[in-house]
C-alpha cells in the first residue's frame, strides 16, 4: 500500500501523468480499474479531479458547466435509467489511499485482463489536452450544490453548535432514562430541540411521553415512505444480477421484510 507521500508523487498537477487507478465507482466488467489522468485540484483539501481516459472527452468538451453539473448530481432515478452516461471524471482523495499505480504495472497480461487499450487511451489524452474540460470540471467539483437538507439529523453540517447549548447537551449525554422523561434543557438551537427527541427515541424509548412518541413514529413513517421505493428499486437491480438461488431467496425475504414495516395508508 503506498503512502500520503507516493500517492501524492504518483499523482499530481505539476507534472501531471496518466495512471493506474482502482475504485468501486468504475464497472466490476472492468475489474474496477481503469487509466486516470489529474486535471485539476478538487473541491475538498487533499483532493483531485482526475479523469477515465477510456472515454473520449470530446463530447463531455462540448457540454457547459451547468450541463455536467446536472449529470454529476443525477438522483438514484435517474442514473438507473436506460442510457445514463455518469460523468467519467471523479475526485481521488489522497488520505483515502486510493489503490493507484504507475503506467509499468500494465504488461500485456494486465491489459487483456483489464481491458485497457493504451493506443486508445493515449488518443483520449491527446484529445483531452486540447479541451478546456479540465477548467470546467474544476469548476463543477468546487462549486458543487447539493441539496439543502431538510431532515434534522443531517443539517448539523448546516451551522456550528453555540456556546450557550453545549453544557446542556452535556447534561444531556449524562442523563438517564428516568432523568429524561422530564427534562426539558430549552436549547437556543432548534436543530437539539428535534434531535433531543430522536436521541430519546433511539436510546430510552421509554423516556417518551404521548406527544414525543407521536413524533418519533411519524418521523419513522415518513423516513420508511421516502426511502422504500429507491430501496426496491435497488432490490430489484441486485435481484437482476444474482445468479444463484439463494441470492434471490434473500433479495425476497428483504422484500417481504421492507413491505411489513410499510405504513399502512390513513
Amino acid at each position: 500500500m503506498r503512502d500520503k507521500k507516493e500517492i501524492a508523487k504518483l499523482v499530481n498537477l505539476d507534472n501531471p501523468q496518466p495512471f493506474v487507478y482502482s475504485s468501486g465507482r468504475y464497472p466490476v466488467g472492468l475489474n474496477h480499474t481503469t487509466v486516470a489522468y489529474p486535471l485539476a485540484p478538487g473541491g475538498k483539501p487533499g483532493a483531485v479531479i482526475v479523469y477515465d481516459l477510456r472515454h473520449d472527452p470530446t463530447d463531455w468538451a462540448r457540454m457547459t458547466v451547468a450541463e455536467l453539473k446536472d449529470i454529476r448530481f443525477a438522483n438514484y432515478e435517474r442514473r438507473q435509467m436506460e442510457g445514463f452516461v455518469p460523468l467519467p471524471a471523479k475526485e481521488l482523495a489522497y488520505n483515502k489511499c486510493p489503490a493507484v499505480a504507475p503506467m509499468g504495472v500494465l504488461d500485456a497480461t494486465a491489459q487483456d485482463r483489464l481491458k485497457i487499450d493504451l493506443k486508445l487511451v493515449q488518443q483520449n489524452l491527446a484529445k483531452l489536452l486540447r479541451t478546456d474540460l479540465a477548467d470546467k470540471l474544476a469548476e463543477v467539483f468546487v462549486s458543487g450544490e447539493f441539496a439543502v437538507q431538510t431532515d434534522v439529523d443531517a443539517q448539523l453540517y448546516n451551522g456550528f453548535i453555540t456556546d450557550q447549548d453545549k453544557p446542556k447537551m452535556a447534561a444531556t449525554r449524562s442523563a438517564t432514562a428516568k432523568d429524561l422523561v422530564d427534562f426539558k434543557p430549552d436549547f437556543t438551537d432548534e436543530r437539539l430541540n428535534e434531535l433531543l427527541v430522536r436521541y430519546k427515541a433511539r436510546n430510552f424509548p421509554q423516556s417518551l411521553n404521548e406527544s414525543e412518541l407521536a413524533q418519533w413514529e411519524k418521523y419513522k413513517a415518513e423516513r420508511i415512505s421516502r426511502e422504500l421505493p429507491k430501496y426496491s428499486q435497488a432490490l430489484s437491480l441486485l435481484a437482476s444480477q444474482a445468479k444463484t438461488t439463494t441470492s434471490h431467496f434473500i433479495l425476497q425475504e428483504l422484500q417481504l421484510w421492507a413491505e411489513s414495516i410499510a405504513p399502512v395508508p390513513e
